[in-house]
């Protein structure tokens, strides 16, 4: 498949490619990472490529099995998006301020990159400019967050049993 060919044939099924993503994946964010690492894909290996007329097919059957592989490889409690982080801190007769300083603290107690990494998707900072901010690949910004989630949930958790104590 020549360059013509690719943007005439796999080009115009991005918007379908990102429909199904987001539909196995559940999030935009997720989806458009799926999509761009299948385009990247058959960008790449295009001269391999022979379709006869079936090229939106052949790319969403494409995204389609990138994102079972995705969730195939994915714990099932480490990729929770932080505001739910942040809705399971402390229990109900705790007000909001000391949900935010307990998050807060929290964060605090992660170690850099991570910290900072947080903090940049917490402003509202997509993967790409995150990555670029710190000098890391997107997938090692990902790796990074769903890690950072998971860090924080435990140290939450240690906060919420350290008050019970007291």
């Amino acid at each position: 498949m020549t360059a013509t060919e690719f943007k005439s044939v796999i080009l115009p099924a991005y918007g379908a490619m990102t429909a199904v993503a987001r539909k196995l994946l559940g999030d935009r964010q997720s989806a458009e990472d799926a999509v761009q690492d299948v385009m990247r894909s058959l960008w790449e290996g295009r001269e391999n490529i022979t379709v006869n007329g079936a090229g939106t097919a052949y790319a969403v059957r494409s995204v389609r099995n990138r994102c079972l592989d995705i969730l195939r490889r994915k714990p099932a409690d480490t990729d929770t998006p932080i505001e739910n982080v942040a809705d399971t801190i402390a229990d109900d007769d705790c007000d909001d301020t000391q949900r935010l300083e307990r998050l807060s603290a929290a964060i605090d107690n992660l170690g850099e990159p991570r910290r900072t990494i947080l903090r940049l998707s917490l402003a509202g900072k997509s993967g790409a400019e995150i990555a670029a901010t710190v000098n890391l690949s997107e997938t090692n910004v990902r790796q990074h967050l769903s890690r950072s989630r998971k860090e924080l949930r435990k140290l939450i958790m240690q906060y919420e049993n350290d008050e019970r104590l007291n």
